[in-house]
């Protein structure tokens, strides 16, 4: 039996399927994968190793197919041009340590778009990385020093860079937000009370981090997507964005002096985004010198050194790919984010979309290549698409 968008579990069935505990087991650990390194690699790393064993055996028991789509071959494509630019590379390694990579994540993908989940698998993945990020939160804040620095995560001797951490409760905060709303239109408002005060955790761990980019993700990718929601009366998205307004501003309040002055606008003009926008300009200049196909995955680094005497990182995905893979690798990868946001459009899945264009705006300011987030948000996006699919609402 069918319920909603989703097929419905066995009401005999009390627990999620093992393969969904693995793959919400790899979505909790998300915001900790920097910083916990185990033997030959992080949580994240070990977490999805398991996730990939444990699908590929179901698919294969059940006699699957793979599910292979546009968006599965323009994905597959824009791998093939990774791999290809080890021929042309400025650092060999680093092209085939990234491309290898690149390989693992799109395996990854593939066997989680061609897995089936019900409503209520779903619904425990998203409550796995709200609690993720909850328990991130909570854990920095308890080692935060408020007098001297940015709010980051630390076990051991690691911590993590506070913006690639509030760019890790983006997905997070998005469901809380969903959820919050959805329980206040239900009229369930101590469960809505709950998940403001998630909300309010996130929010002000977010601020803490004196993250300028996790604050703008959280603005236009959260806020705006779930407010031009048609199914949630105007009367609702108004009191949502007063919910918001009031609670940041009680926030704001308890902001170290430092952090508070990081976020206003006029700082972020003076230091010209952390020294991004001459990053950026050298890159461009860089990028007419291998048009096409660019200097090789993973190479930004290199490209800089040779050209201006430092290693510098592009803070900035489409940049970095540009300079890269060239105008042909950019291409297929802006293809591929198409196709995913086109479904997700058509068949007006805000929650997710917002999620998704979170991640794709923080990455104006990030190098999310190579980060977990970042592609927990496209596995996400395409565990709803394939429920549409499979209720027979397919989108071509």
């Amino acid at each position: 039996m069918r319920s909603g968008i989703f097929y419905k579990r066995n009401p005999t069935e009390k627990f999620p399927k093992a393969t969904t505990v693995f793959l919400a087991i790899y979505f909790f650990s998300i915001p900790f994968d920097m910083i916990t390194n185990f033997g030959y690699g992080t949580i994240g790393r070990y977490a999805g190793l398991l996730v990939t064993l444990s699908y590929g055996f179901a698919l294969l028991v059940k006699r699957k197919p793979l599910k292979i789509d546009k968006a599965t071959c323009s994905f597959a494509a824009w791998v093939f041009i990774g791999g290809s630019s080890y021929f042309w590379s400025l650092n060999e390694q680093n092209t085939f340590n990234s491309f290898i990579w690149l390989i693992n994540t799109f395996v990854l993908y593939i066997l989680i778009s061609s897995m089936e989940f019900t409503y209520d698998d779903f619904d425990f993945l998203k409550k796995a990385i709200m609690c993720g990020g909850i328990v991130s939160v909570v854990l920095a804040l308890r080692n935060m020093d408020f007098a001297e620095s940015r709010l980051t995560l630390m076990i051991a001797d690691k911590s993590t860079d506070a913006n690639n951490l509030a760019a890790s409760w983006l997905m997070p905060i998005t469901f809380c937000v969903d959820y919050t709303i959805q329980h206040f239109k239900n009229k369930q408002f101590l469960r809505g009370v709950m998940y403001t005060s998630f909300v309010a955790v996130v929010l002000f761990g977010m601020l803490l981090t004196g993250s300028r980019t996790g604050l703008v993700g959280f603005a236009l990718g959260v806020l705006v997507p779930l407010l031009f929601q048609s199914r949630i009366r105007i009367v609702y998205k108004f009191a949502i964005v007063v919910m918001l307004l009031i609670l940041s501003l009680n926030l704001v309040v308890y902001l170290p002096e430092n952090i508070a002055n990081r976020i206003q606008i006029s700082a972020a003009v003076q230091d010209q985004g952390s020294s991004r926008l001459t990053i950026w300009k050298n890159a461009i200049d860089q990028f007419f010198n291998a048009p096409l196909f660019g200097y090789g995955l993973n190479t930004f680094g290199d490209m800089m050194y040779i050209n201006y005497g430092f290693f510098k990182g592009a803070h900035n995905l489409y940049i970095s790919l540009l300079c890269e893979l060239g105008l042909v690798g950019i291409t297929m990868f802006l293809v591929f984010i198409a196709i995913i946001i086109k479904k997700a459009l058509q068949l007006k899945d805000w929650t997710i979309l917002s999620s998704l264009l979170a991640m794709l705006i923080v990455s104006f300011f990030l190098g999310t290549f190579a980060k977990k987030f970042f592609w927990s948000s496209i596995f996400v996006s395409n565990l709803t698409i394939v429920e549409k699919f499979h209720e027979g609402r397919v989108i071509t």
